[in-house]
């Protein structure tokens, strides 16, 4: 494991979408989220075939992490009902019993679970309930507490829907994943949950003779840190095609600020990792799964 953390804060997720202002009113109209910014991606992001450079950034008003990123997606084949590599995002919500039914009827969204209790106890965590949304090829896990853990705090909003405080990785070969982002990186193991019944099990339907683990790493070592993310080891057959466009469609990339940029590029360029796009401001590195990872020393809002 890296001898230092060197990502911190998850500024968001960039989703890559066919009609990025119908995905716009989509957020705004169910989950009440407000545009942040507008504006062209960043130099470093030119080599991965962007059909439009400019983006939507978007989240609860109260939120300066954790928000969602929009662009335009190439047309191409849809992921799969369980999507590899970025797979989901998971936003605390306010009320999941009235968002749940009102998403039901929404015009965007599908409901692929209307909702489960999973209780965490065990592994320091909590009780809470979760329900599924998928809009376009991404899924939003929408999430709300029910007891707080007894050492940390688990999130909450003041919003309907409030910030991202996970993004999920799901791969059936996860050591690369793990190695880049704890290794690497230097993201610290808030839990690991591991076996033939798992949360995972529960909540995804997957057979319990199939072995699950999921590691919760973070970039600072109190509660659920700045974000988290949440590397899934799945077993064979459940996940979606492997990701081969520059550019995935769905959730496409995971943004993290760097407090010391030059370190960060530094232990990439020790380990090995390819840097696929970069700036003066940041750069972008292609995970095992074919997901991109942005670090960046600037702010999104």
């Amino acid at each position: 494991m890296g001898s230092s953390i060197l990502i911190t804060k998850q500024l968001g997720a960039t989703m890559a979408v066919p009609d990025p202002a119908r995905t716009a009113d989509a957020l705004a109209g169910a989950f009440e989220w407000s545009i942040r910014y507008t504006g062209d991606l960043a130099e470093r992001w030119s080599s991965l075939e962007i059909q439009q450079p400019d983006s939507i950034i978007m989240g609860p008003p109260e939120a300066t992490r954790g928000l969602v990123r929009l662009v335009r997606a190439a047309a191409g084949e849809e992921r799969g009902r369980l999507p590899r590599a970025w797979s989901s995002v998971e936003p605390v919500v306010r009320d999941l019993d009235r968002l749940v039914a009102e998403l039901d009827r929404h015009p965007d969204f599908e409901l692929t679970s209307p909702g489960i209790e999973l209780d965490m106890r065990d592994h320091g965590s909590n009780i809470h309930e979760a329900a599924v949304a998928r809009l376009h090829d991404c899924l939003f896990v929408l999430t709300m507490a029910v007891t707080q853990p007894a050492e940390r705090d688990f999130p909450e909003s003041p919003s309907r829907v409030g910030h991202i405080f996970a993004s999920h990785l799901r791969s059936t070969e996860a050591d690369e994943a793990r190695r880049l982002y704890a290794g690497v990186f230097g993201m610290r193991p808030l839990m690991v949950v591991e076996g033939h019944d798992t949360f995972i099990h529960q909540f995804w339907g997957v057979d319990s003779r199939y072995p699950v683990r999921v590691d919760v790493l973070q970039g600072v070592t109190e509660g659920l840190g700045l974000g988290a993310v949440e590397v899934q080891s799945w077993p064979r057959g459940y996940l979606g095609r492997y990701v081969t466009e520059p550019l995935p469609p769905g959730i496409a990339a995971v943004t993290y600020q760097a407090p010391d940029l030059a370190a960060a590029r530094s232990a990439v360029a020790g380990a090995g990792v390819a840097i696929v796009g970069e700036d003066p401001d940041g750069f972008i590195v292609r995970g095992a799964e074919g997901e991109l990872l942005e670090v960046t020393s600037a702010d999104w809002v």
